[in-house]
């Protein structure tokens, strides 16, 4: 498991101390920003978004009656498996010789997406306090779209996004 430390100083030297779960007056809701990403053992950081999609679709194909006195009503439906390409999105603020290439491993950015030559696995960890509480992972993950960086403004705040879309074969709970 890569160093990852809810509850100790970042890179600019913020330290911030979790919730006390153990506490009975706890809230029991649980909170994303209690998450965090690895890719091959490496914390991705900066994430500003990452939401898994379509994992849960599956085929159900209905079973009609068939009947002289009757207009043909389901009476079943077969379960089958599942449906599309299993899909995450990703907008993360980029860092200064971290962009999001090297952070999953590559030596450096791509000029198209033909570059990424090989899948990488992808970490999703769930924190309850300084706990952790699941790690799900993403196997034979593939970027199918990347923007270059939003758009240049005169005006905003000047930070640099990326955003993605990672296409993965599975998705299993780890711990």
């Amino acid at each position: 498991m890569p160093d990852i430390n809810p509850f100790g100083n970042n890179l600019h030297g913020v330290r911030v101390k979790p919730l006390d779960y153990t506490h009975q007056h706890t809230p029991s809701m649980k909170v994303y920003h209690g998450m965090s990403l690895a890719v091959n053992g490496s914390v991705v950081g900066r994430i500003q978004s990452f939401q898994p999609t379509n994992a849960y679709n599956r085929k159900v194909t209905p079973v009609y009656e068939l009947s002289a006195y009757t207009w043909g009503q389901p009476v079943d439906a077969i379960p089958g498996g599942s449906e599309g390409l299993y899909t995450a999105s990703i907008t993360r603020g980029e860092v200064w010789n971290q962009e999001l290439e090297i952070t999953c491993g590559y030596t450096d950015v791509w000029e198209t997406l033909s570059d990424q030559t090989r899948p990488f696995t992808l970490n999703e960890y769930w924190f309850k306090g300084k706990d952790v509480y699941q790690i799900w992972e993403y196997t034979g993950a593939w970027f199918t779209e990347k923007n270059f960086a939003d758009a240049w403004e005169a005006e905003g705040e000047g930070k640099v996004n990326i955003a993605g879309t990672i296409g993965y074969v599975r998705r299993q709970r780890t711990v």
